[in-house]
């Protein structure tokens, strides 16, 4: 990454952080109608800073919908449903999830049993050692509680190692698995056709990322961006922010 785009970064960071608290006393809920238009078949349902509540991308190819992450519990995946039978129902649903933890994760059961999950092993992995982080989660609210009451973490419909094409007809979405940063399992979503890149919780607007303490790092962040910066995105939409 040449210097000039690192100090624009950094800069971008020091003056956008401030924003991130507009949201942070509602409820972690996703709002209805909310979807705004990327590019011509890519939509996101923005977090708005709302704590507990991701970016959400809606990709509309002509043979299946994707959808990047999910809500904390499965009504706020009923509403994500609502809004992609909206903007463009299809047979097949994909659903990637950026990483395991519970507003990516466990809203998947409201999108239906249409919906195949398709993650890296090592995502998996650690959704099947998440319950201490879950029963945490749950014990900060009494909404909180709610959402997560009798929620399991999804099984994956596809396990990945490095990398797979999701063929969506006219798009093909690349998700991919570039090692340990603000999780063991992070992943990311180009679709090329677009110029589109979900990054989760690696790369976001106006927040400095939070790094594994055990497996992630800065040097290890920093030559992630180098990769990203060659896949040349026009729109980049992280998880918060």
């Amino acid at each position: 990454m040449n210097k000039l785009l690192r100090l624009v970064f950094i800069l971008s960071l020091l003056i956008l952080v401030s924003s991130h608290s507009q949201g942070q006393g509602a409820d972690p809920i996703i709002q209805t109608g909310e979807a705004v238009k990327l590019v011509d078949y890519v939509y996101g349902i923005l977090d708005n800073y709302v704590g507990l509540v991701p970016s959400i991308g809606v990709v509309l190819g002509r043979d299946a919908v994707l959808v990047v992450d999910t809500g904390l519990g499965p009504c706020n995946d009923e509403i994500v449903l609502q809004e992609v039978n909206y903007l463009g129902p299809k047979d097949t649903l994909y659903v990637v999830t950026t990483h395991y933890h519970l507003e990516h994760t466990l809203g998947f059961a409201g999108l239906g049993g249409q919906a195949r999950l398709i993650i890296p092993r090592i995502q998996q992995e650690e959704m099947e050692n998440g319950d201490a982080i879950k029963n945490a989660f749950a014990r900060r609210s009494d909404v909180t509680a709610d959402l997560l009451r009798d929620v399991d973490y999804p099984k994956a419909d596809i396990l990945f190692d490095g990398e797979i094409a999701l063929d969506l007809g006219d798009l093909t979405a690349w998700v991919f698995y570039l090692g340990s940063l603000h999780t063991r399992g992070d992943t990311m979503i180009c679709i090329g056709e677009e110029g589109v890149l979900f990054t989760g919780d690696v790369v976001m607007q106006g927040l400095f990322p939070s790094l594994d303490t055990n497996n992630g790092s800065i040097k290890r962040w920093m030559e992630v961006l180098d990769v990203l910066q060659a896949l040349s995105p026009t729109v980049i939409v992280g998880a918060h922010g």
